[in-house]
């Protein structure tokens, strides 16, 4: 396919609306060499109106390289929070990050750690963005497409919070039952 014919079919995969939510199925439907650096660029683009469809697909499509950009989209600024759309995007990036560190990029298992703690500079990972209580939540269920012990330990140590009163985590505890 030339490339003005993939930037389109791209485009026109990205723009629809998938009632039922994004399949692998739908995903491959438009993997093919080229792809992914394209989405790259949508995602980026803040005039085009379906991002939530990007992160969709790169969750599906990405790898080792599409975290960086991933993680980039949730800076302060890159997505904006009163556009529907966006704010899917923002939700989505959480499992994308967990279905590429399932395929094993350990850089989208540490976000994920590091959105699940809400500090953006826990371990090694630092994190340029604001941490709120909905994007942890989808972190949480995250972790558990990672198929990691990491993953798995974070999930229990989560789950063992709600017995300690007072601990940050604790209200994270109920996305534990929900994810496993």
């Amino acid at each position: 396919i030339a490339a003005g014919q993939l930037e389109s079919r791209i485009w026109d995969a990205a723009l629809r609306t998938y009632v039922h939510g994004m399949t692998e199925a739908i995903a491959q439907e438009v993997a093919e060499p080229g792809a992914v650096p394209l989405l790259h660029e949508l995602l980026v683009d803040s005039s085009f109106p379906r991002r939530d469809n990007v992160v969709a697909f790169l969750a599906y499509l990405g790898g080792s390289d599409s975290t960086a950009h991933l993680i980039a989209s949730l800076s302060r600024g890159a997505l904006d929070p009163s556009l529907p759309a966006d704010d899917r995007a923002a939700l989505l990036v959480p499992e994308a990050l967990g279905r590429i560190a399932g395929r094993g990029d350990p850089r989208a298992l540490g976000a994920l750690l590091a959105l699940t703690r809400r500090d953006p500079t826990d371990g090694a990972l630092s994190l340029s963005i604001t941490i709120d209580a909905d994007l942890a939540r989808q972190a949480v269920r995250a972790l558990a497409f990672t198929g990691s012990s990491e993953a798995l330990a974070r999930l229990a140590e989560i789950e063992r919070s709600a017995e300690r009163p007072g601990d940050p985590d604790a209200d994270l505890a109920t996305g534990v039952r929900a994810a496993t």
